[in-house]
């Protein structure tokens, strides 16, 4: 008996390995005569191929390429092309061998073969939040349709409807961005793609609407005279696992990840749907007693919304005597008013901006200004949580000449309406309101004694939650701070507030300090604290008490920067100049890594003082700020 059954188990192992995928004697020398495949990928379609920030070949096709690597023991090389136009010339003209993610038509048959496709998804319409749906595909291929030009679905499609014309952009991104300012009314992409930038790109006022035939069927791509690679990439496919196929799928794909299931999963699927029915029985019960409480919420939320809407029509009056900035966007991102103010300020009018997506990219000076800039305007359209530990409002601004204007900018929503306003601290003016409006409030403060270190205790209590919020701040933006470096960076923080409050409260009176004082006391506390070795030359400099304050933290920030970067090791040399302008320059012998992220909050502290700030990585370090005499010493 017990022969019997290892017999059997034998021949299950033959039969296993029967059925495994092997290549011919042929195949194998065609790889060792071809050790390198060179591969074009599209740059600008994920999630199945693209381009990451640091260059790197990423996506669903991406880990294919790899795999196919893996199994045959090629290498394949990767080209980067603009777009996939020249990337189908560039197979034509054989300076690549092979593409990815790409469907067969006819006419790319003259210079391509195409293996079995491994990808199928459904084709979808993408439209904005604002449009109504549509009934049919074919009463969208009669409105405005916008495609991305080479794309084989556009070649399909004109195929089957003659009369067709859509709008066809070099890119997928263009495109969207067209949907976006109301250049197009629709856009045909793919379930995954779309699904990809709706989530991950940003573009949270578009929606997809409906979805149409034939599907998305797309694989690899070989040139013509090598049919012996098809046969090996055929043979590769099948090698592949369900469970590894799906895998990969499911790693990019989020959105709409059901239409690649398998039919085995169909009886899961049944028994959740019956379990959602009685869910839904109870869910209903719950609705008609709570129905008319919300029927009373909904009348009152219809008749805020009418008043916000009357409020966004009287608005452009009321601006136009605000002596500040400001401009009007609709829910579409799209600009329908700016004052003269901000004509004065950017030298934009609203004909030469179409979009705030336009506005951001050309006035945002640094990139992570950008990605600050929109990560704030993302949570008020989408009505989101902010961020807890995003606590910046200043931006370094560029205007049409390219000027640099460190601003506070400020979003506020009225109903479909989004307000934004622009604090200009460069000009004297600005500057002048800010801090008389603090002067007023530490005029207030100060008439007893009582009250004035009551203020100070508060203000204590208040930074130090500031500094806590710095901690998450700084573990938010990934560095690699351990416990100990946040412990240590609270200390530091705690002995700049009991500097500055010892020197500041020497007399009740209010005046101008000397910010040599506190500043080569606390390079003291850093050479104990932090080991670090700091050459100090300081000149006498007198600034307003929330001058001095900003300024110790910016410089406080940028010495824990680099003591987190380099350890104690090296010398820095700070430098303190009093002339036209007040300059101050932090600079270290050598090298350090970091990213212009961890810069944020020391640019913050002097944007609000109407201060400039230029830095460098290398060869050495430097960071410098440059400050206005006569904004500082204002009381």
């Amino acid at each position: 008996m017990k022969k019997r059954i290892w017999w059997f188990l034998l021949l299950g192992v033959w039969l296993f390995s029967c059925q495994r995928v092997s290549l011919t004697d042929e195949e194998r020398v065609w790889i060792k005569t071809h050790p390198v495949i060179r591969l074009a990928p599209d740059p600008d379609f994920p999630p199945f191929e693209f381009f990451d920030e640091w260059g790197e070949y990423q996506g669903i096709g991406a880990d294919y390429v790899r795999a196919f690597s893996r199994w045959s023991g090629v290498r394949v090389e990767i080209y980067h092309y603009s777009n996939w136009s020249e990337v189908l010339q560039a197979l034509s003209n054989r300076e690549i061998d092979m593409i990815n993610c790409a469907i067969d038509t006819p006419s790319r048959r003259v210079y391509a073969t195409f293996p079995t496709p491994y990808l199928r998804l459904p084709n979808v319409v993408v439209t904005r939040r604002t449009m109504t749906v549509p009934r049919s595909f074919e009463e969208v291929l009669q409105g405005r349709v916008g495609m991305v030009r080479s794309y084989g679905m556009v070649d399909i499609l004109r195929e089957k409807y003659p009369w067709f014309t859509p709008r066809l952009y070099p890119t997928l991104l263009e495109g969207l961005e067209a949907l976006v300012s109301e250049e197009i009314d629709y856009f045909l992409s793919d379930l995954g793609t779309a699904s990809y930038y709706i989530t991950e790109g940003g573009f949270y006022t578009l929606k997809i609407v409906l979805a149409f035939k034939p599907d998305n069927v797309s694989g690899f791509g070989v040139r013509s005279d090598w049919p012996i690679l098809v046969s090996i990439l055929e043979k590769f496919e099948r090698s592949l696992s369900e469970a590894e196929k799906n895998r990969i799928i499911k790693r990019w794909v989020i959105v709409g990840h059901e239409y690649i299931g398998t039919n085995r999963w169909w009886w899961l699927v049944g028994l959740l749907g019956l379990g959602l029915i009685g869910l839904f029985g109870v869910l209903l019960w719950w609705l008609r007693v709570f129905r008319s409480r919300e029927m009373e919420h909904e009348r009152r939320e219809g008749e805020l919304f009418r008043e916000l809407s009357e409020m966004a029509e009287m608005l452009p009056v009321v601006l136009d005597r605000l002596p500040l900035a400001a401009m009007m966007v609709n829910q579409n991102g799209v600009v329908s008013y700016v004052n003269q103010e901000f004509v004065i300020l950017f030298g934009w009018k609203k004909e030469e901006i179409s979009s705030f997506y336009q506005f951001y990219r050309m006035a945002a000076a640094q990139e992570s200004d950008r990605k600050l800039l929109w990560e704030k305007w993302e949570t008020i359209v989408t009505g989101g949580k902010p961020n807890p530990y995003i606590l910046l409002d200043h931006f370094l601004l560029l205007d049409k000449e390219e000027k640099e204007h460190p601003c506070r900018v400020d979003i506020h929503r009225l109903g479909s309406t989004f307000l934004f306003t622009f604090v200009d601290y460069s000009t004297q003016e600005a500057s002048e309101k800010l801090f008389q409006h603090k002067q007023n409030q530490m005029l207030l403060a100060m008439k007893e004694k009582d009250l004035l270190f009551m203020e100070l205790e508060h203000r204590v209590r208040n930074t130090l939650q500031l500094m806590r919020s710095f901690m998450r701040l700084h573990d938010s933006l990934k560095t690699r701070y351990t416990t100990e470096d946040l412990l240590l960076k609270l200390t530091c923080g705690v002995d700049l507030l009991t500097i500055i409050k010892n020197y500041t409260m020497q007399d009740l009176k209010l005046r101008l300090y000397n910010l040599k004082v506190p500043l080569l006391e606390f390079v003291q506390h850093v050479r104990l604290d932090m080991g670090l070795d700091v050459e100090a030359d300081v000149d006498p400099v007198e600034m307003n008490e929330q001058s001095l304050l900003a300024c110790m933290f910016a410089i406080e920030e940028v010495f824990f920067v680099v003591w987190r970067c380099c350890r104690g090791k090296g010398k820095i040399f700070l430098q303190v100049r009093n002339g036209e302008k007040i300059v101050i320059e932090i600079r270290y012998e050598g090298f350090l890594e970091m990213t212009e992220e961890e810069l944020v909050v020391s640019r913050d502290f002097v944007y609000q003082l109407g201060g400039k700030v230029h830095y460098q990585f290398s060869p050495v370090f430097l960071f410098g700020i440059a400050l206005d005499q006569e904004k500082i010493a204002i009381l």
